[in-house]
């Protein structure tokens, strides 16, 4: 016969399980929200790791939310029966249904380990977690502390207690669990001044970021082609970022990716080329490709479904080429435009792979762009254009020569603040969500490369911002009132209960 002891502790631990369950896919469910920016670039992850193409990300979601209610359910269903059990002492009629312990532990592992892979894969990108969580800290530090103002009606009597066996019988005990409530309130109380937010300024706001267009308008047209340079110049842009390949037979074309199968039709045209490198490709095979149908056809970002793009324009994007880069060079020349150069490297065995920046500087230097071309290059033929480098210290980017420094947007609000203050020109990338934006508006960030346009470019002030002064003073009157209205519920629930000790 089975010990009672040891099945309590079993069915203890199988329910404690459910509930850790539940609050491990909120936890997962909530991170997927937070990294919404990169939504696109994870389902296309999973695309390529499955093989097949589906909405993975929307699926997880889905499942997500149905695993959160099936942990709840159980944790409720488990824990009233196990007590209704206990009281009859009837516990060795109760049991987990054993589908119930395997589906869980299933989810369990197969859901922490597609975390794990978030985290590994995702890099410098998964900072935007904590730019989330700074956007809505207002509202989270609303939350804290009205609900500390209404637990301190019960936390009161708590605190006076304690504090009398504290006082008198010198508790150790009480002493511990006073300071733990009071330290706690005081915690939450003062978190807001802890960790104030970069949207709550000290003096103006600065100027709106200049916005450069990430591959063309690349969620309004297929990227790096000439009809997405048009696209970002009719949206405002003052630039584009444009990415170098070069063909086999030495020509500079547009092309982002190594291979020609996500952004063309080269496996109606070119079948047996699939996955080739793309610069092994002649210039004349290369414009014999659609660059535009997939855009049409795949409605990647939805900017057609949501009525960004228009019917008329997506079926003119269908048949667009690859542009040569002169063709790039004379657009972005005859629209007075900036031009970022991403540049991408042949491999090894390609026969201009030694040539490859040369050919590329020389051209550059041709188109007569001058200071309008930005590159990251030591060459002394860049010299006639606006060279930068990465993040460092204020000492180390001064120290550098370059004009400008081109960073991620992840770095830290107080890095920002010293390249600011320093008068050093920053450009980041690729920041896609009127959230994130704002916050590097409120930051002074000069340049944002960005592929939502239509998001961005309509803002005329940031998503929210407050001065400090007014921030410091909706806290004290939020704080005081959450306060002062626990207090008070303390008071009335003192009453009734003296009224209710009287009547009994």
């Amino acid at each position: 016969m089975q010990n009672p002891f040891k099945k309590t502790n079993a069915i203890k631990s199988w329910i404690a399980f459910f509930l850790f369950f539940t609050l491990n896919m909120i936890v997962f469910t909530a991170i997927v929200f937070l990294v919404q920016p990169i939504w696109y670039d994870i389902n296309n992850f999973l695309i390529n790791a499955l093989g097949l193409e589906w909405d993975w990300l929307v699926t997880i979601i889905i499942i997500s939310f149905i695993l959160i209610f099936s942990g709840i359910f159980l944790s409720v269903y488990y824990l009233k029966r196990f007590q209704k059990l206990q009281k009859f002492e009837k516990l060795s009629k109760f049991s987990i249904s054993l589908p119930h312990k395997i589906l869980l532990l299933i989810f369990f592992i197969g859901w922490n380990f597609m975390l794990y892979v978030l985290v590994d894969e995702g890099g410098e990108e998964l900072t935007i977690i904590g730019r989330q969580i700074e956007n809505l800290s207002p509202i989270l530090y609303i939350i804290l502390i009205v609900s500390i103002g209404l637990s301190i009606s019960v936390s009161f009597r708590h605190i006076l207690k304690f504090g009398r066996q504290w006082t008198q019988k010198k508790d150790v005990k009480a002493g511990v669990l006073l300071v733990i409530i009071v330290g706690s309130s005081f915690l939450g109380i003062f978190l807001p001044l802890m960790g104030i937010p970069v949207n709550v300024l000290e003096g103006e706001l600065p100027e709106k970021p200049y916005l450069m267009a990430h591959r063309g308008a690349a969620y309004l047209a297929p990227e790096n082609t000439i009809v997405a340079g048009e696209v970002a110049l009719e949206w405002g842009a003052v630039g584009w970022e444009v990415d170098i390949s070069i063909s086999y037979d030495g020509v500079l074309f547009l092309c982002h990716d190594t291979t020609l199968e996500r952004t063309t039709n080269v496996e109606d045209i070119f079948p047996t080329r699939i996955m080739d490198d793309c610069t092994s490709f002649n210039m004349s095979e290369l414009q014999q490709l659609d660059a535009g149908s997939w855009f049409v056809e795949g409605d990647p970002f939805k900017t057609i479904k949501d009525g960004f793009v228009t019917q008329y324009d997506a079926e003119n994007y269908r048949g667009e080429s690859i542009p040569t880069f002169a063709e790039v060079l004379t657009f972005t020349g005859d629209n007075d435009l900036y031009l970022n150069i991403d540049a991408g490297r042949p491999p090894a065995d390609h026969p201009y792979y030694d040539d490859y920046y040369e050919i590329l500087l020389s051209q550059l230097n041709a188109s007569g762009l001058g200071k309008k071309i930005l590159i990251n290059s030591d060459n002394p033929l860049a010299e006639t254009m606006t060279t930068f480098g990465g993040a460092g210290t204020v000492e180390e980017i001064l120290a550098s020569g370059r004009n400008m420094i081109n960073t991620h947007h992840g770095l830290t609000n107080d890095v920002f603040r010293a390249y600011d203050q320093a008068n050093i020109t920053v450009m980041v990338w690729t920041v896609d969500t009127p959230s994130r934006f704002s916050q590097l508006w409120c930051l002074g960030v000069d340049y944002v490369y960005t592929n939502a346009l239509h998001l961005l470019v309509p803002l005329i002030e940031p998503t929210w911002v407050i001065s400090k002064a007014n921030y410091l003073l909706s806290w004290a009157l939020l704080s005081g009132g959450s306060i002062l209205l626990g207090i008070a519920g303390y008071i009335l629930l003192s009453k009734r209960n003296k009224l209710v000790e009287k009547k009994s």
